[in-house]
C-alpha cells in the first residue's frame, strides 16, 4: 500500500508539472483582478473545454518574463480519459500571429492524451506535438502588459510518435494571464 500511496503521489506531481504550474509573482491587482483565462477548441470534432467539470484544473496563462514565453492551457475530462492542451508561444512582446513548429523560435503545440486511472499500473499518456511536417498558428489579437490581458485563436494539427494524427480547430482563449520572473521551458527541437 505504501508503495501504490509513492506512485500515486509522484504520478500527481508530474501531472501538476504537466499542467503548468508555476511560480508566479504579484501583479500589482487585487484578488478580484485575480488572473483567469477560459479556453476552448475542438479536437477531432469534439469538444474540448478545461476546468468545466466537478475537480478539474482551472486553464492556465503565463507569461515567462525571463525569456518571453507565453503558456496557455489546460486538463479537459476526469479518469479515465483525460486531454491536455498546451500552447508554447516565445518571444512574445505583442499580438502577432504565431506558427506552432517554428524551428527557428521553437514555438510549439502539445496535446496529450491520458487514459486510464492514475493509480492504475498501466495508464498511458500519449503525447501528440506539432512538428516541421505537422502545426498551424495562434493569432494572438490581444496582449497587454499592463493589464495582464490576452485574448486569440489557434488551430493545429500534431502527430504521435506512432504516427496517429489529430486535428485541434477552432480554438480560443481569453483572460488574463499570470507572470512569472523565471524562463519557461523551451521546446525540444522537433525531431529530424
Amino acid at each position: 500500500m505504501l508503495h501504490a500511496s509513492r506512485t500515486l503521489a509522484s504520478r500527481l506531481s508530474l501531472l501538476a508539472a504537466l499542467l503548468g504550474a508555476t511560480v508566479t509573482c504579484g501583479n500589482g491587482t487585487d484578488s478580484s483582478e485575480a488572473p483567469t483565462i477560459s479556453i476552448q477548441a475542438r479536437i477531432n470534432g469534439g469538444t474540448w473545454r478545461p476546468g468545466t467539470g466537478p475537480g478539474s484544473p482551472l486553464p492556465y496563462a503565463t507569461l515567462y518574463e525571463g525569456n518571453g514565453v507565453l503558456s496557455v492551457g489546460g486538463l479537459s475530462g476526469a479518469p479515465p480519459r483525460m486531454e491536455e492542451l498546451n500552447l508554447s508561444l516565445h518571444e512574445v512582446t505583442g499580438p502577432g500571429t504565431f506558427l506552432l513548429a517554428d524551428t527557428a523560435t521553437k514555438t510549439s503545440a502539445t496535446y496529450i492524451l491520458i487514459e486510464g486511472h492514475l493509480s492504475d499500473p498501466d495508464y498511458r499518456w500519449t503525447w501528440y506535438r506539432t512538428s516541421d511536417s505537422v502545426g498551424g498558428s495562434v493569432v494572438l489579437t490581444t496582449f497587454e502588459p499592463g493589464s495582464h490581458r490576452l485574448r486569440g485563436t489557434f488551430r493545429f494539427d500534431a502527430l504521435s510518435p506512432q504516427g496517429v494524427l489529430v486535428h485541434v480547430t477552432d480554438g480560443s482563449f481569453d483572460g488574463r494571464y499570470n507572470t512569472s520572473p523565471l524562463a519557461g521551458l523551451r521546446a525540444a527541437a522537433p525531431a529530424p
